[in-house]
């Protein structure tokens, strides 16, 4: 969260999953609001992670694990309620089972799986230029 772009996802973030909280136009606490929760969760998990370093080498993994899954969980209401409501008059879907449904969610859920597998091997690479850059010190002062 050190970018200010970084700072102000996490914000609205935030408002947009505390406010959720407040919405019941289901009649209920629905799926909706467990996905606000867990977003809540995964970004104070984040910010945990990226103040305290409480697993030391792990942390940053498990930052990048807690602060991308809000993203997810950013998707399954906004992609079901897209699907949900256009067109209007004939929408894609109308029901939760729906298949195009599911395999929009299983197709986001991969996206993710690859990020995270990604932002891993990104650090790894990270972690062996600075090794790198620190031998060339080493032996060229």
């Amino acid at each position: 969260m050190e970018e200010g772009s970084g700072r102000l996802y996490v914000y609205v973030t935030l408002l947009v999953a505390g406010s959720a909280l407040g919405i019941y136009n289901q009649g209920g606490f629905g799926i909706a609001h467990v996905l606000a929760v867990l977003t809540l969760i995964a970004i104070a998990g984040g910010f945990v992670m990226e103040k305290t370093k409480l697993f030391g080498f792990f942390s940053k993994y498990l930052q990048a694990l807690a602060y991308t899954s809000t993203l997810l969980f950013h998707m399954i209401p906004a992609i079901t309620d897209f699907l949900r409501r256009l067109p209007v008059g004939d929408p894609f879907i109308d029901s939760f089972e729906d298949p195009l449904l599911v395999n929009f969610h299983l197709a986001f859920l991969l996206i993710f799986v690859i990020g995270i597998i990604t932002k891993i091997f990104w650090f790894k690479k990270q972690e062996n230029l600075k090794k790198v850059d620190i031998l060339i010190e080493l032996y060229a002062g």
